[in-house]
Parts: structure tokens; sequence; C-alpha cells
């Protein structure tokens, strides 16, 4: 219902480095509401996968890949376009010994 019905809308973080600024959400919900409408008898995701090649390179051509792997990249993407996290800054630890490694 999400998607479907455009609650997505309101959490959309086109902030986020890691997301598409909110293009796989926007693509998904009209991949799913082309699928659940009776308009037209066939359905064409590559808006889609053209987003997810995009962030991934597994998906640039067009060699056939595992489900699995697809699913797993599309509910990232997904994840990180609608994730309402602070944004958060990343550092590098310095070894057990408090030490960096050169040293």
């Amino acid at each position: 219902d999400l998607f479907l019905l455009g609650q997505y809308k309101q959490q959309i973080n086109k902030l986020n480095p890691i997301g598409t600024g909110g293009k796989t959400a926007e693509v998904y919900h009209t991949l799913l509401q082309d699928m659940w409408s009776n308009r037209r008898g066939t359905t064409n995701p590559q808006q889609l996968k053209s987003i997810l090649a995009n962030k991934s390179d597994l998906y640039s051509g067009f060699q056939q890949q595992d489900a699995q792997e697809f699913l797993s990249v599309l509910l990232d993407t997904l994840h990180e376009d609608l994730n309402q996290g602070d944004i958060k800054k990343t550092f590098v630890m310095p070894d057990g010994d408090g030490k960096c490694d050169e040293d």
C-alpha cells in the first residue's frame, strides 16, 4: 500500500548520498501502478533496470542475472531512498592499540 497509494512520497530522503534522490521509489511506484492497473497488457521495467544499473554494474548490460541479487539491490536502493536517518559522517577507526597501520 505504501507505494500503490503514493504514501512513500512523504518519506523520500533526497539528501541521502547513498540513495538515488527518490528516483528508484518514483519509478517503482509507477511500475507497480502499471502492473496493478487494467490499462494495458504488458509492463516494461526498463526505467527501473536503468536506475539500478547506475547503482550496480551487474545490471549495466543485458546478461541474465540472479533474481535474488536483483531483489537485494532493489530493496537496498529503496531503503536508502526512504531512509529517514540522519546523514552520518564516516571515519576510520584506529587499530586496537590506537595507532595507525603506518606507525
